[in-house]
């Protein structure tokens, strides 16, 4: 059994305690402390959150389990590939869309500044039938055509 509390009790007297608890500084002491502390929890849990957006499809005939499965940045670098190698196009480059747009393949192209829009609307047309031909229509693909400008100093007839 433990001991009672009673006038014949040892009890223990630390000295300064009371007067140190009484103390108003050491909250404002401690306040920056825990401000950081509560900056570095928020930073941690912002660095290991996933961010939204799908990574991979499976694709159609793929069974059951999904083993055939299209990693997404993988496929918008081959369209941009397939893109940039065309004769209208002067580069491309490929991203995956998140949010709203999460499983959407993004293509940039730079269009030659001299190429006809009919020319770069064939070859493009051209590189989406591939690509729908590869994932079996699983995967919407988005075109932002940009034109490049001529040099400056170009003689112009």
């Amino acid at each position: 059994m433990g001991r009672r509390a009673g006038p014949d009790t040892d009890t223990l007297a630390v000295g300064g305690a009371d007067s140190w608890a009484s103390a108003g500084w050491w909250v404002w002491a401690l306040a920056p402390v825990g401000v950081l502390l509560v900056v570095a929890g928020l930073s941690w849990l912002a660095s290991h959150l996933r961010r939204v957006g799908i990574r991979s499809v499976s694709l159609p005939d793929s069974g059951e389990d999904g083993r055939l499965r299209l990693r997404l940045a993988a496929l918008a670098d081959a369209v941009a590939a397939a893109a940039e190698s065309r004769l209208a196009t002067e580069s491309a480059s490929g991203s995956v869309g998140s949010g709203p747009d999460a499983g959407v393949v993004e293509v940039t192209v730079t269009a030659r500044h001299d190429a006809s829009l009919t020319e770069l609307r064939r070859d493009l047309a051209a590189v989406d039938a591939e690509v729908a031909t590869a994932t079996g229509g699983a995967v919407p693909v988005r075109y932002l055509v940009r034109v490049h400008r001529p040099p400056r100093n170009a003689a112009t007839t």
